[in-house]
């Protein structure tokens, strides 16, 4: 399995944002008929609340290959702190 990561994301620990996308191979292996299997791939979205692209591409012994398409509406978690105000 290959995974392409458009512009916008970044693996975890970069520093700056990918200018033209990037390409990671988070799992290599073998499945029997029926198994499945979850593959996380942490990133960072340096575009809040636009759409994200991520594909991936599957691919068999017998030479078929499977594109799958995934769109991410990533928004940063907000957290609301009561304020506290304290007269001299």
């Amino acid at each position: 399995m290959r995974v392409w990561h458009t512009l916008g994301t970044s693996p975890l620990e970069a520093l700056l944002p990918s200018v033209s996308g990037w390409e990671s191979t988070p799992w290599e292996g073998t499945l029997d008929v029926g198994e499945t299997l979850m593959v996380t791939v942490p990133l960072r979205a340096w575009t809040w609340k636009l759409p994200v692209r991520v594909d991936a591409i599957l691919e068999d012994n017998a030479g078929q290959r499977w594109e799958r398409r995934l769109w991410l509406n990533v928004e940063p978690w907000q957290c609301y702190l009561p304020v506290i105000y304290k007269q001299r």
